[in-house]
């Protein structure tokens, strides 16, 4: 029987989300000059331990510091003051990502984003419900039988009743992934662009330019150049997410799960991926990421699903 190869993009356990913490004990204040200096190793060092001792994060590299700090002035809990949104940089893996508010003319811990590979483009975005949703551009190089390179799009944004950053939004923005299957190199490529819209139903409109291709190994078993690649199919896909209140997130729409009887939301689907066109791929294009109401995500064949609910872009007029 044939061995069905793993998609490194695809797999649940290839992408995990960050794990969320709100504690305030023990904060330790960050002055406004360790931000305007944090080129100084010394300011390195300090605002390096103080967020590893907030976010109690012991994944992070010991003794060690930070490569980098970059710091984003955003409005991120509507306040009359803007919070202080810091990436701590250790290096692959180990970039750590927090929101510090203004309080006694410094900035103590508010809560964690999450953990990621190298965080970029961090932006606060004001919706007309809600908190503000901070969008956070994740790059991911990573070789899992195939040489991978991705930008994943998360949301946060402050649950006043949790007292914590709660994820609303993910989706692979970017994708190039080369991979050898037998004796063919292939090659899917994705490139995202989100429109952000503040309508009565606030909603992200993105639209995905997508290519296949492949060439010959030649037997070298060595990745191929790009101009050595052929484009087999090159098309345009669109994808609406809208806001849910009853899901306190970004969805694509909603169902009933035939098993339980239950609704659940559908926040992705495969049949808009690049591997589309991939022949080993074939099988796995209806499969949806869905999110039961206990908050628990899972990947499933659409047949498990009732008829899936989506709204029209017509209900979301600009306000």
């Amino acid at each position: 029987m044939k061995k069905k190869r793993k998609f490194a993009l695809l797999t649940a356990a290839s992408i995990i989300l960050p794990v969320i913490i709100y504690n305030t004990i023990f904060a330790q204040t960050i002055t406004r000059e360790q931000l305007q200096n944090t080129e100084n190793t010394d300011v390195l060092r300090e605002i390096g331990d103080i967020v590893a001792r907030d976010t109690k994060n012991e994944t992070l590299p010991k003794s060690e510091i930070p490569g980098r700090i970059e710091v984003y002035m955003e409005d991120v809990l509507d306040g009359e003051e803007k919070e202080a949104i810091i990436s701590v940089y250790y290096g692959p893996k180990y970039n750590i990502t927090a929101v510090y508010k203004e309080e006694n003319g410094g900035y103590e811990y508010a809560g964690e984003l999450g953990t990621f590979f190298n965080p970029k483009d961090v932006k606060a975005k004001k919706f007309n419900k809600g908190n503000p949703i901070i969008f956070v551009s994740d790059y991911i190089n990573q070789q899992a039988g195939s040489f991978e390179e991705s930008a994943y799009l998360y949301g946060y944004t402050w649950n006043d009743e949790k007292g914590e950053f709660i994820n609303v939004f993910l989706e692979p923005m970017n994708i190039e992934a080369n991979w050898l299957e037998n004796g063919i190199w292939q090659k899917a490529e994705r490139k995202g662009k989100a429109v952000y819209e503040n309508s009565s139903v606030p909603n992200i409109k993105v639209e995905y330019n997508q290519l296949y291709s492949a060439t010959d190994d030649k037997g070298n078993k060595k990745q191929p150049e790009d101009e050595d690649y052929t484009l087999v199919e090159e098309w345009t896909e669109n994808e609406l997410f809208y806001w849910s209140d009853r899901w306190q997130r970004f969805i694509v729409g909603e169902a009933v799960e035939k098993s339980t009887g239950d609704k659940v939301a559908i926040i992705s689907c495969w049949e808009k991926l690049p591997y589309t066109r991939v022949p080993e791929f074939a099988g796995y294009e209806n499969y949806v990421r869905i999110v039961r109401g206990d908050g628990g995500m899972e990947v499933v064949p659409e047949e498990n699903l009732g008829s899936i609910e989506v709204k029209k872009e017509s209900t979301m007029e600009n306000i």
